[in-house]
């Protein structure tokens, strides 16, 4: 449920929550005196801002968001508010004075207002809500498959959607993998020195988590199957799981290597000072 549902979900969310955030204290970020160009198509200039009320005083606007149209507003002040609904920035500015430029046609306007509102749309937007190249980790199981299916060519965004596909289902399945191989290590650690089988157990994890790194990067390149990348790891932790656990049924040893000297010394020190206190 985590890695199909959840991982994507709480990745949206965390962006958007941060989106909001960003975006409904945008005018924290703003600094007088200064050209501002963090909204699309607009530069923005503001001479003072008041630091109780946040209003800005002397506000300068550019707009280029039309391609034959270049307006241009002058408001002695204004305020910024956030629309949650549509994730944009309001700028409210009060008596002020437009001047529209139409290039195309060669002509001028101006007219005087008492409340202007304008919309800055803040830059990357549509990349946040989802509306262009989305991550493979934000996907739904849906997505992923018509992204795998539809691409025209294996590039490198082919390959993440692939791996992320296989390591939905490799990575919950490692758990089942590695409490398969943890059951002779826990035995083993009962019959000798727990602390060795703790260690024996950060081994085998070390080993899994450098499997399966390699993995995804040979897989994310393309040098190497997304499949076998993802799932090796547990193949082989279950094939070494296997064979351990048959061998601790029969009660053989499970050709583990002996803990070294300096350890076995630390152990019979630690145990004769425990029989003298």
């Amino acid at each position: 449920f985590m890695a199909v549902y959840g991982l994507p979900e709480g990745r949206k969310a965390t962006k958007l929550l941060i989106y909001e955030t960003a975006s409904s204290h945008v005018d924290i970020g703003l600094k007088p005196r200064q050209f501002i160009d963090s909204f699309e198509g607009v530069v923005l200039y503001i001479h003072e801002i008041d630091p109780g009320t946040r209003i800005l005083k002397n506000v300068f606007i550019e707009d280029r968001r039309s391609p034959h149209l270049t307006i241009t507003v002058v408001a002695p002040q204004g305020r910024l508010t956030f629309d949650r609904e549509q994730l944009a920035v309001n700028l409210r500015l009060v008596n002020g004075t437009i001047n529209q430029t139409n290039l195309f046609e060669k002509r001028t306007s101006d007219m005087q207002f008492g409340t202007y509102d304008i919309r800055l749309d803040v830059q990357k937007k549509t990349t946040v809500m989802g509306q262009g190249p989305q991550h493979v980790e934000e996907m739904s199981m849906a997505r992923l498959r018509e992204t795998i299916q539809t691409s025209n060519q294996k590039d490198k965004r082919y390959y993440k959607a692939l791996l992320e596909w296989h390591k939905k289902f490799s990575l919950p399945a490692a758990n089942l993998a590695l409490a398969l191989l943890a059951v002779p290590l826990g035995i083993r650690a009962r019959s000798a020195k727990r602390a060795y089988g703790i260690g024996l157990g950060l081994l085998f994890f070390l080993l899994y988590y450098i499997m399966l790194s390699t993995g995804w990067v040979l897989g994310e390149s393309g040098d190497y199957p997304p499949a076998i990348g993802m799932w090796v790891p547990n193949l082989v932790s279950i094939a070494i799981g296997v064979v351990l656990m048959v061998r601790t049924v029969k009660e053989k040893s499970l050709l583990l290597p002996a803990p070294p000297k300096w350890f076995r010394r630390l152990q019979l020190r630690r145990s004769y000072t425990k029989r003298l206190t």
